[in-house]
């Protein structure tokens, strides 16, 4: 699964995973370095501008859960994705 971050959003808004075993990748094409912060889930991917990150996720407990952009202004400018683990 492939997330796009780009000024003060992430495309797309709603994210589907499996639970059993998937790679997730945040790939920056803003001029602003950004971050995938889920809480829930306990997934933190920092990405700087130009770059891409990847991480591989397993056994994950499904339900539903808010992700955002923890750097400072980003989630209050609207910079949230939302995650639902099947």
């Amino acid at each position: 699964m492939i997330v796009i971050a780009t000024e003060m959003r992430f495309s797309p808004g709603e994210v589907v995973l499996p639970a059993r075993e998937v790679n997730l990748t945040v790939r920056n094409t803003g001029s602003l370095p950004h971050d995938l912060t889920v809480p829930g889930l306990g997934i933190y991917l920092l990405v700087q501008p130009g770059q891409a990150v990847t991480t591989g996720l397993r056994d994950l407990p499904r339900g539903r859960y808010d992700g955002q952009c923890g750097i400072q202004g980003h989630a209050a400018a609207g910079m949230a994705v939302a995650i639902t683990v099947e």
